[in-house]
């Protein structure tokens, strides 16, 4: 069987099954559950519950702030997706002060 296909096409296809990956359009509220990353990555633990998941994401730092980008438990954030893909979440700043 030859190799899959490595070349994207226009569509929103995963490169490897050649399955219709879901796309999100614009950015979405989440909640940081832990601002230690195991990894020592500057990533934070946020919540999507209108995902029903919780997973790491890199984090835009926050000004004047030096540990895990400034985010603390419990902050509202606005978290992007590379390239519109809800498994690839980013931690785009907070919510209110």
């Amino acid at each position: 069987m030859p190799p899959p296909n490595r070349v994207n096409d226009s569509r929103n296809t995963d490169i490897f099954t050649h399955r219709e990956t879901p796309k999100m359009a614009s950015v979405a509220l989440g909640v940081v559950t832990s601002s230690t990353d195991p990894a020592n990555r500057g990533r934070v633990q946020v919540s999507l519950p209108w995902l029903g998941s919780t997973m790491w994401a890199p984090a835009v730092s926050v000004p004047g702030s030096a540990s895990s980008a400034g985010y603390q438990t419990g902050d509202e954030v606005v978290v992007g997706f590379d390239h519109g893909d809800p498994s690839l979440p980013i931690v785009l700043g907070r919510v209110g002060s």
